[in-house]
């Protein structure tokens, strides 16, 4: 699957991309995106479910580990900001070192902590290459340089 544009916004630009085992119902969604806050603009990196239901991570709002690996390399654990609906947001001071890791890749594997007490892990794999060129206009419309 590719980056797809999926804001209009030039100010806010919005890129998506859907997990590599996509069904019509059921899917990760990994966006990258220019956020207008209060004290200015910021890069957002999230995922989300993309299906009829919301998964509620164990343990509800707050914060919970996520593991990602690049191209089967070394894992790295960040803790993520985990919303009540179930969306995961890198936390802000990793966006852009994480969105730097996916410039040379070609696939990203991604692990959260279970839904129910006692479930397995719920984990995702997204191809991510060309991410670097199509993140130019998120990179940009946060003064971001890409180098």
């Amino acid at each position: 699957m590719a980056w797809e544009k999926e804001a209009d916004n030039e100010n806010e630009p919005r890129i998506v991309l859907r997990d590599n085992a996509c069904r019509r119902y059921s899917c990760w969604v990994m966006q990258f995106q220019c956020q207008q806050k209060d004290d200015g603009k910021d890069l957002e990196l999230y995922l989300q479910r993309d299906d009829d239901f919301f998964l509620h991570p164990l343990g509800g709002r707050g914060r919970d580990e996520v593991t990602y690996s690049i191209d089967g390399g070394p894992a790295f654990t960040y803790l993520w900001s985990v919303s009540s609906r179930g969306s995961y947001f890198a936390p802000d001071v990793r966006v852009e070192g994480i969105a730097r890791s996916f410039f040379e890749a070609t696939t990203v594997r991604m692990t959260m902590p279970p839904v129910a007490e006692g479930g397995d892990p719920q984990m995702t794999s997204f191809r991510v290459a060309g991410f670097k060129e199509a993140a130019k206009p998120v990179f940009a419309a946060c003064q971001v340089s890409l180098d």
